[in-house]
């Protein structure tokens, strides 16, 4: 893949041949946004899913796609640029890249804010990993809002599970809990620690134009945007 990957972004086969592997591999994380290993994971779990939506085939076509998408969030181009670099013309470019983007998202049946919209992600304390998702909302609803009305702390109360939060969310101690002057050393610690595992997992959202710039198109876009960044996150924790 990582040879196919770079011709389409115009590396000569000359160039790919006299680079050493290291320097490939770190010139697919720049164009791609993700190590060789981590898309082909991605990529074969796409052709191995049980998930209709995001099934695909394989192949040179689906790959050259399957690129496309990850190469638009990793860059966020315009559509013009975007035409120009795959020898598209912009409206069919713009189809196949967010069909992509979709296919990608959908594996995810398998406080981060941008455009003015937000997310409410729940991460594992075991391993970092992303446990649940809520989105996207207004930007200016509260966090404790949406806990109470988008269905965590109906799950916690279910699960008789509590969650490590910061302290946007005061106001739900008996299945929230949340850094305090009450906390001992070993709390405080442990606490600091689950918030910061949360701070990883939203870093690597950030490394992608697409979600760390203007979004230009429609909250319907916004969120197969996010939400596939999301999969491709969990793939590299």
């Amino acid at each position: 893949m990582m040879n196919i990957a770079l011709r389409h972004r115009g590396y000569t086969v000359r160039r790919i041949k006299r680079a050493k592997g290291k320097t490939n591999a770190f010139s697919f994380k720049h164009n791609f946004g993700v190590s060789p290993c981590t898309a082909v994971w991605v990529y074969t779990d796409m052709q191995l899913t049980n998930i209709a939506d995001a099934k695909i085939k394989g192949g040179e076509e689906d790959l050259k796609y399957f690129l496309m998408g990850r190469y638009y969030l990793r860059t966020y181009p315009t559509e013009e640029d975007l035409s120009a670099t795959i020898n598209f013309l912009a409206g069919w470019a713009r189809t196949k890249t967010w069909a992509a983007i979709a296919k990608i998202r959908m594996l995810k049946k398998f406080s981060f804010l941008k455009a003015g919209l937000d997310y409410e992600l729940g991460i594992s304390l075991v391993d970092n990993r992303l446990l649940w998702i809520r989105g996207p909302f207004p930007a200016e609803t509260n966090d404790i809002t949406v806990l109470r009305e988008e269905g965590l702390l109906a799950e916690l109360k279910r699960r008789k599970q509590s969650a490590i939060c910061d302290k946007g969310y005061n106001g739900e101690p008996n299945n929230v809990s949340t850094c305090n002057s009450h906390d001992n050393a070993g709390a405080k610690l442990f606490k600091s620690r689950a918030l910061k595992g949360h701070e990883i997992f939203n870093n690597l959202l950030k490394q992608n134009n697409i979600l760390d710039t203007r979004f230009r198109h429609n909250e319907t876009k916004f969120r197969d945007a996010f939400e596939a960044r999301c999969v491709l996150a969990q793939y590299r924790i």
